[in-house]
């Protein structure tokens, strides 16, 4: 009897194993499905991403679809980032959360990739121009802030004015791709203002 009962109990358990296994595989492909569907219908953006690493592990690579960033490894755990569907804005933590507990918004603004499909960002009183993607037919560019959205608290300044200094070295090391293949490997990569 007591065989029977610990063969019945194992039994189940492979069963709900197996069925959590099919369950996660599901998600899996019906998320693969989603995002081909996606992409397909056009409703990526410029500004979806994917976060990946340099292998020397110095960076943190911020892929787009037509763009990467190279972030440094030190910004990982002192960074939010906010997508707006328009531009995807990159921000200290530490003065955005400052700001927000006095019930601002934009502390630690540090800059927004943004795209455009003219030159008329040109105009704009701050920015970094990136390149031109021949693939999406757009110019990209950071905007910079035009005044300072720092947290004043020394510390948080000090990292804000470290950040900051760091952002001519993103610009010049950003990549723009030559062909459209979402998010893969094998992506013919240009520098930046090159294609």
């Amino acid at each position: 009897m007591k065989k029977k009962v610990g063969a019945a109990i194992i039994s189940l358990l492979l069963l709900f194993s197996m069925t959590v296994s099919f369950a996660c595989f599901a998600d899996s492909t019906a998320e693969s499905a989603s995002e081909t569907e996606k992409k397909k219908s056009g409703d990526f953006t410029p500004f979806d991403y994917h976060i990946k690493y340099t292998a020397n592990g110095k960076s943190v690579i911020y892929e787009f679809p037509d763009i990467m960033l190279y972030l440094p490894i030190e910004w990982e755990d002192a960074l939010t980032v906010k997508e707006t569907g328009e531009s995807t804005a990159f921000y200290q933590t530490a003065s955005y959360e400052k700001f927000l507990e006095e019930k601002t918004e934009g502390g630690g603004f540090l800059f927004s990739l943004c795209a455009s499909k003219d030159e008329s960002f040109r105009e704009l009183p701050a920015y970094k121009e990136l390149g031109y993607s021949d693939n999406a037919g757009l110019w990209f560019y950071l905007s910079l802030p035009s005044d300072y959205p720092a947290s004043l608290e020394e510390e948080i300044r000090a990292e804000y004015d470290a950040m900051s200094g760091q952002i001519d070295e993103i610009a010049e090391s950003a990549k723009i791709s030559e062909s459209m293949h979402f998010y893969t490997d094998g992506i013919e990569w240009t520098d930046a203002g090159k294609s």
